[in-house]
């Protein structure tokens, strides 16, 4: 979903996430947090959602003209936190943020994308991932898809980094979150 401001834009830092509340007899008039993908210059913002309930289920019936209300941004999720050198870890709908930091990414880092995909159809977004890769010489971008190669591991994330050298980001659904971490911590990756 993209929006385009009507009134004042709001200033958004990549990894951040603002509140959506839709104005539209199509769906529920219900504020949702959602992870900004992208933002521009203009102030337009760039939202991507997964079908997770009842409310995401009706996303698909937005129509072009419909209003939302926007609250935010919020949170401090950001790559300029970390060192030049990152790992990037995204499970699932769990890439939005990354795509922002993709994005911003300066030439000063490099950073490696490390997507876990259940399969093919689960990515979403493979046309952004493959511009980004096109366009981010100091962008590696990893597609992991579980049904062809397992779940992903901290170590196979890591393959090719020196833990001691690396700054690891990682966000998805909560059982990967949870196990990762787990997996990372068990490596002597610190908190």
């Amino acid at each position: 979903v993209t929006l385009t401001p009507k009134e004042k834009p709001i200033t958004v830092m990549p990894g951040q996430f603002a509140y959506v509340t839709y104005t539209s007899n199509s769906v529920k008039s219900e504020e949702h947090p959602f992870s900004v993908a992208s933002s521009k210059p203009d102030g337009t913002l760039r939202f991507i959602s997964k079908k997770l309930g009842d409310f995401t289920n009706t996303l698909p019936n937005l129509q072009i003209g419909d209003t939302a209300m926007i609250e935010g941004p919020y949170g401090s999720f950001s790559f300029s936190r970390g060192s030049t050198t990152q790992c990037w870890i995204a499970g699932g709908i769990g890439i939005t943020p990354f795509l922002a930091f993709a994005e911003a990414l300066p030439y000063t880092h490099n950073a490696t994308l490390v997507y876990a995909i259940r399969n093919d159809q689960e990515n979403a977004v493979a046309s952004d991932l493959e511009r980004l890769k096109n366009t981010k010489s100091n962008l590696n971008v990893i597609i992991w898809n579980s049904e062809k190669q397992g779940y992903l591991t901290a170590k196979d994330a890591l393959n090719g980094f020196d833990p001691s050298n690396v700054d690891i980001f990682l966000c998805g659904p909560g059982g990967m979150v949870t196990a990762m971490r787990k997996q990372l911590f068990t490596l002597g990756i610190p908190h």
